[in-house]
């Protein structure tokens, strides 16, 4: 995991960048110290979390058993990974199964605020986005797999994540509200429920690129599954 201290950081997008409305107006944020995961949760995590958890049919499903797409099987009496994928993000996980994986882990999904924070620092800044289209970083293609959650070393954020924007979308825990960013509390945001949605955050492959900038805010109902929608964990921490 990668550890950041108490503090503020500008949330949002700058009028001059292009983008969206429900990416402004840009505004301080106060977060209190955390701790994210550094790599997005892998299928090899994700298939111990079946074989241990208590109700684990509740969190796989027939999408996850096909070898082109998702890569877990069920095989005399336990979950398996398809030899391989032990390092590709898991998908097909709705937001209920994130979040039952990370409370499993004595973790949580990390807040919207978090996840932006993590992912570009205390100020505005596009550096994972531009660097990924200056190495033809494959979006757009409509992949049916994603890429293990160890590759792109040389794109990672300034604060050390791996496929911080790109690999697969991921879950947040706050609801969406696209006009969150005019009320926002200043402490800790959470969001906001306006229309049953949760926030994704990072963009994929199958999408276009301008959809993996550092700001951007996207969004899907919970029970949503998706190949291209991951998650990785978080956990509120002492400074």
């Amino acid at each position: 995991m990668v550890k950041f201290s108490s503090g503020y950081f500008t949330m949002g997008k700058p009028p001059a960048v292009s983008g969206t409305s429900a990416e402004e107006p840009p505004h301080q944020v106060y977060l209190s110290s955390f701790a994210i995961d550094k790599y997005e949760v892998t299928l090899q995590e994700y298939t111990l979390f079946l074989n241990t958890c208590s109700s684990p049919q509740l969190h796989y499903n027939k999408y996850m058993a096909d070898p082109d797409r998702a890569g877990i099987v069920y095989r005399d009496g336990e979950y398996h990974v398809l030899s391989g994928r032990r390092l590709f993000p898991v998908v097909f996980v709705s937001y209920y199964n994130a979040a039952a994986f990370a409370s499993w882990r004595g973790m949580r999904l990390p807040t919207e605020a978090e996840w932006e924070y993590a992912a570009k620092g205390r100020t505005y800044s596009d550096y994972t986005f531009t660097n990924m289209k200056e190495q033809h970083y494959p979006f757009g293609l409509h992949l049916s797999n994603v890429f293990p959650v160890t590759n792109f070393a040389e794109l990672k954020s300034s604060s050390g994540l791996y496929n911080i924007c790109g690999n697969v979308w991921e879950w947040c825990a706050d609801w969406y509200d696209p006009n969150y960013y005019g009320s926002s509390p200043l402490t800790n945001p959470e969001g906001r429920m306006t229309d049953n949605t949760r926030v994704v955050r990072s963009g994929s492959p199958a999408y276009a690129a301008y959809k993996a900038r550092l700001t951007y805010r996207d969004h899907e109902y919970p029970a949503v599954i998706s190949p291209y929608l991951g998650f990785r964990c978080a956990v509120s921490t002492e400074e």
